[in-house]
């Protein structure tokens, strides 16, 4: 039975944004307490944040968890899509700011897949090899986005102020929130 549009599909590559959220010194204090706190604090924030939950049930956001980092695949198709993301960065740092955990991230717009293999699924294509990558440019509450992000967003009219920064394989954009 094929799916309706607009939802993922496994294994076929769609257009969409790869949003990492990256937990800062994650593996600085490896007590297990500590791990769990900050876990739990993102988990939290991503939890009271707008627009993702609803997205999950209707099978438009996908969401892997990749250690110490919490990566969300958001369908190009989803209305507003790019204003969703931003307000959802934004409420989660927001969030975070009355913790000590502390996040980086990187909204890469492109092509994206998500794959099953072995029972297991994840996010593949470009966006997802190069995700650490930008992740690595970045300092915490930093989130760098990519120029295809950044005229998705402009071409919905979002207010973002950015800083342009270099990257290992393209130029990006820091938003500052």
């Amino acid at each position: 039975m094929a799916q309706p549009k607009g939802v993922w599909e496994i294994n076929r590559a769609t257009r969409g944004t790869l949003l990492a959220l990256d937990i800062c010194g994650f593996s600085k204090d490896p007590k297990l307490q500590t791990l769990l706190r900050h876990r739990n604090n993102l988990f939290f924030a991503v939890n009271e944040a707008p627009h993702v939950g609803e997205l999950v049930e209707a099978k438009q956001v996908k969401i892997q968890f990749v250690g110490d980092e919490l990566r969300f695949g958001f369908l190009a198709s989803i209305d507003e899509c790019g204003e969703k993301i931003v307000e959802f960065v934004e409420e989660t740092l927001k969030a975070l700011s009355k913790t000590e955990t502390r996040i980086k991230g990187a909204m890469l717009a492109g092509e994206l897949k998500w794959r099953r293999y072995r029972g297991c699924d994840f996010f593949d294509g470009p966006l997802a090899v190069m995700c650490s990558d930008w992740l690595s440019s970045v300092n915490e509450t930093q989130v760098i986005a990519n120029e295809e992000f950044l005229d998705y967003a402009t071409g919905e009219r979002i207010p973002l102020d950015v800083e342009k920064v270099e990257t290992y394989s393209a130029s990006g954009y820091i938003l500052k929130f």
